[in-house]
């Protein structure tokens, strides 16, 4: 059998890729999407046409990201189902981080423990009032503040639950066990624990030097979604 992907694998992805500045054009993107909604009502799907969309792409796509790290863990590289904890250790584990170190452009970067650890998926509880969405990522006994979160529109809302958040975005609602996994992948990278200890909030209203990242994401989501 081909390579083959769960939907919700893919969602998680595409959200990831709204969720950051992520070298796709828009002609991409909106290739990614119209196959996403095209399939939505599925399970699995083949990942090819997936995959020749990401390749059309002029530069490299979370897309080959995702299907690199889930290569990694099956014997055929031809032959292997893409899942969402793929997508999560895609967003969330060191191969992300170090690609993300890697790449980092100190000029354009305020303070880099806030904006390392903001281009972490981490697991996060969250709360709702009237004008906004707060995450809260439990750390050594403390909460790290993720104010402004945006919550996309297609995401059902459950207080108990914990939620992967990636840039100040809701990448998808997290099972206990998929919360754990993703911590322990955090705890695994060296320099988190640093990074983490020296965070207390992150205001997607006023990120960095971005300003209201928080109103840049909206403007992506409204793209493809009534918001």
């Amino acid at each position: 059998m081909p390579v083959r992907i769960e939907v919700k694998a893919y969602k998680a992805i595409l959200y990831g890729t709204l969720s950051c500045k992520c070298p796709v054009t828009e002609e991409t993107e909106r290739a990614f999407f119209e196959e996403y909604f095209r399939c939505r009502g599925e399970e699995i799907v083949d990942f090819a046409p997936i995959k020749a969309i990401a390749d059309s792409n002029p530069a490299r796509t979370p897309v080959h990201n995702l299907f690199e790290i889930a290569s990694y863990g099956h014997d055929d590289p031809t032959d292997f189902l893409i899942t969402q904890g793929d997508a999560l250790r895609a967003l969330g584990s060191k191969f992300h981080f170090n690609n993300l170190v890697a790449h980092l452009d100190h000029l354009t970067v305020r303070e880099a423990p806030s904006f390392l650890v903001s281009h972490m998926l981490v697991p996060a509880r969250l709360a709702r009032s009237e004008n906004r969405v707060q995450g809260f990522h439990a750390f050594e006994g403390r909460d790290i503040l993720f104010d402004h979160v945006f919550f996309p529109p297609d995401t059902e809302w459950d207080e108990n639950r914990q939620y992967a958040v990636h840039m100040g975005t809701v990448i998808c609602a997290l099972s206990p066990d998929s919360a754990k996994d993703l911590n322990a992948h955090l705890d695994i990278i060296g320099d988190m624990a640093f990074l983490r200890s020296h965070v207390s909030s992150v205001d997607f209203r006023d990120f960095q030097y971005y300003g209201d990242y928080y109103r840049q994401v909206e403007t992506r989501f409204r793209r493809y979604f009534e918001i």
